[in-house]
């Protein structure tokens, strides 16, 4: 067996810890280099009466990180007399820049008999977004229904 014997193990530490310590430069430009992660989220904003009630205008907030794939889906719920009258849209082709962005979803008055009317009703969003693994994030809100 053979033993690397030096005279200066002291300048060996050196040359070891100088070329270990020229690496971490280097992971510190790679982070630069690297695109900004954002993180998902999707808010109810509004809602607006359209034709009469047969359908309303769901506005929302959402972010999600840039390049992503995104879907989002709303479903709108009102008591309309003595029945629940609710419908549901979704969206798949949104934008994705990593910035907040706003979308407007059409919901239709599928169930019931009657029609989406000025007043309180519950909106609920889910938000999926995709890039190396699929996200899903919700927002639920009593929210006012303008005209």
């Amino acid at each position: 067996m053979n033993r690397i014997r030096t005279r200066h193990p002291a300048a060996l530490a050196l040359l070891v810890g100088g070329a270990m310590a020229a690496l971490v430069p280097v992971g510190a430009a790679v982070a630069e280099d690297s695109p900004p992660t954002s993180t998902a989220m999707v808010e109810i904003e509004s809602a607006h009466l359209v034709a009469k009630g047969a359908a309303a205008d769901v506005t929302l907030s959402y972010a999600c990180p840039a390049g992503a794939y995104a879907y989002v889906g709303v479903t709108l719920t009102q008591r309309s007399g003595p029945e629940i009258t609710s419908g549901s849209s979704y969206f798949n082709t949104l934008s994705c820049t990593g910035d907040t962005e706003q979308a407007v979803l059409r919901v239709t008055a599928t169930n019931g008999m009657r029609a989406f009317k000025a007043g309180t009703a519950l909106v609920q969003a889910n938000l999926n977004t995709c890039t190396f693994t699929c996200v899903t994030v919700s927002d639920s809100e009593e929210v006012s229904i303008r005209r």
